[in-house]
């Protein structure tokens, strides 16, 4: 039921099977039951409500998966929680994949310049840039337009060269 709810957004419905659900002593949700959750009320933008289903989620010590991953990423990208983006991302029990990186892009793209954005990976020991090439000469596909995908990495790619010869002229 959870999850017919979720398909059509009626978010009060699937949040009171949620809670019923929960008044069972051996009725415990899995991990599905979680994205499920978590992705409907993203859909909606109901991010902060994402994001307290997921703090539950670890609460009940259900592991996240990729897909948990992802959704929370896109979530802490879109209320500019960049920090806790990259926190996931540098889970020992995660490994990103395309998805991942798009949703790490456009939580960038939202966040502010690319050079800021890309200077922030660098730091915090992410090259988006490499990543998302290296995903694509896998033959993985972002989940965004070719468009977007093409001009963004672009933009990534001139502010961090710009980055490296800023870099490079201070230390002259």
């Amino acid at each position: 039921m959870i999850f017919a709810y979720a398909r059509v957004h009626n978010i009060m419905e699937m949040r009171r099977v949620y809670a019923e659900m929960m008044c069972y002593p051996r009725v415990n949700p899995n991990v599905f039951i979680f994205d499920i959750m978590i992705n409907a009320l993203k859909e909606v933008n109901l991010f902060e409500c994402a994001i307290s289903i997921y703090k539950e989620m670890e609460w009940l010590c259900v592991k996240p998966d990729a897909s948990t991953f992802d959704l929370m990423i896109d979530v802490f990208g879109k209320t500019g929680q960049i920090e806790k983006a990259f926190a996931l991302i540098h889970r020992k029990d995660f490994e990103p994949f395309s998805d991942t990186l798009t949703s790490l892009i456009n939580a960038l793209r939202v966040e502010g310049t690319l050079e800021w954005s890309v200077e922030y990976c660098i730091v915090n020991g992410v090259d988006v840039v490499e990543s998302v090439l290296n995903s694509i000469k896998q033959g993985d596909r972002l989940s965004i337009s070719p468009e977007i995908a093409k001009s963004t990495i672009e933009a990534l790619i001139t502010a961090r060269n710009v980055l490296i010869n800023n870099r490079s002229n201070a230390r002259s």
